[in-house]
């Protein structure tokens, strides 16, 4: 009788880590100074984009930006984000640690768009500024997250709203990741690792109340077994993506959040 081969699944094997927001901004210039992220793919399938649209979909929906509105794009990267918002709003301010980031679209200079090159832990607006923050995958990248929410708390007005999308942690891959033999990534850029509740916790210690949310990739058991085609691999993100219940097993979340006085 032939072996069948014993799926893997994907994880890091190295969570970077570094000392200062000096050395964050150094590593994120010199990545934007290059062509940027190719995404992981499978199957000849680019799952990091499929990924990425559905997160960037979640958010904007839960943003619903109106004319009169002055937003926050934190950790605006690239500033197509930023672009597609701003033909909805008053204004949008789009910051990064990175300037490289956003160099390129600045060249066309966008109507009603200010990019600023910032720490998240340190941003350079007055109390009760925006009417909405956008954080799309940026969280689980800084030094200090607690600090950055408690900066979104700062500049967010008293009415205002923070919507965030985060790649939490299911509880089940969790215990999954010992049952399983692992192909493991180099490095991973995500310097925390969250399950949703956690997440929770920390925007409710920051004073945020979470009062929307929406389940993103559902975690499912043994997978792998059925994603060494491209049929089966689409068909795995086709019913992952369809699930957005049962927060505590899905390996992302989008949320709105508002702010409590």
């Amino acid at each position: 009788m032939r072996k069948v081969k014993s799926p893997e699944i994907y994880h890091a094997k190295e969570i970077m880590k570094f000392k200062s927001n000096s050395d964050l901004k150094k590593y994120y210039e010199k990545m934007w100074n290059k062509k940027g992220y190719s995404g992981y793919i499978e199957n000849g399938i680019n799952i990091s984009k499929i990924y990425d649209r559905k997160r960037k979909k979640a958010a904007l929906n839960f943003l619903n930006p109106k004319k009169e509105e002055i937003i926050l794009d934190a950790g605006c990267g690239n500033g197509k984000i930023s672009i597609k918002v701003s033909k909805k709003c008053r204004k949008v301010y789009g910051v990064d640690i990175s300037k490289n980031a956003f160099k390129k679209v600045m060249k066309i200079n966008p109507k009603k768009i200010e990019f600023i090159q910032t720490e998240l832990e340190k941003l350079p607006f007055e109390n009760n500024f925006f009417d909405k923050i956008l954080c799309i995958e940026t969280l689980e990248h800084v030094i200090n997250p607690e600090r950055v929410l408690k900066e979104f708390y700062r500049v967010l007005k008293s009415s205002g709203t923070l919507i965030i999308t985060y790649p939490t942690k299911a509880i089940v891959e969790r215990i999954y990741e010992f049952l399983v033999p692992k192909k493991k990534f180099i490095i991973s850029e995500h310097l925390t690792n969250y399950s949703y509740s956690q997440l929770k916790n920390k925007l409710e210690v920051t004073k945020f109340k979470i009062i929307q949310k929406k389940g993103l990739f559902f975690y499912i058991p043994f997978q792998a077994w059925f994603r060494h085609t491209a049929f089966g691999t689409k068909k795995m993100i086709g019913l992952e993506t369809s699930i957005d219940k049962f927060m505590f097993n899905q390996n992302g979340v989008a949320l709105i959040a508002k702010k409590e006085n």
